[in-house]
């Protein structure tokens, strides 16, 4: 068994948000309460990203980091089945055991 740690920086969250995109609109449709389902039935997924876009302007760094880890940890078996079918569709096959995200130490390098 191998462990592999990665340390991500320069973080596309736009790019990001228009991938997850379709599974908040899943969400809020189906628990989202009145409101939320409304906007997860009723609004395109590009109003949804020119909004999310814009939230993401007034947020720091660490702000975004912190959203983007918790949902990496929150989507993990979704991460996990991503990886392993991008792999499988290159022809190498791979379990992933488990997959978590953390704060890195701004200091530490690979």
């Amino acid at each position: 068994m191998i462990e592999l740690k990665i340390q991500l920086d320069d973080i596309d969250y736009s790019g990001i948000a228009e991938l997850a995109m379709p599974v908040v609109k899943e969400k809020l449709g189906e628990n989202g309460g009145f409101f939320g389902g409304l906007i997860g039935n009723h609004v395109p997924e590009s109003a949804l990203n020119g909004a999310f876009n814009g939230f993401l302007k007034f947020l720091s760094p660490e702000q975004r980091d912190d959203i983007a880890l918790s949902l990496i940890n929150k989507y993990e078996d979704k991460i996990v089945k991503l990886l392993q079918n991008t792999a499988s569709d290159k022809g190498v096959k791979i379990t992933v055991k488990s997959l978590s995200a953390n704060k890195a130490d701004k200091k530490e390098t690979l």
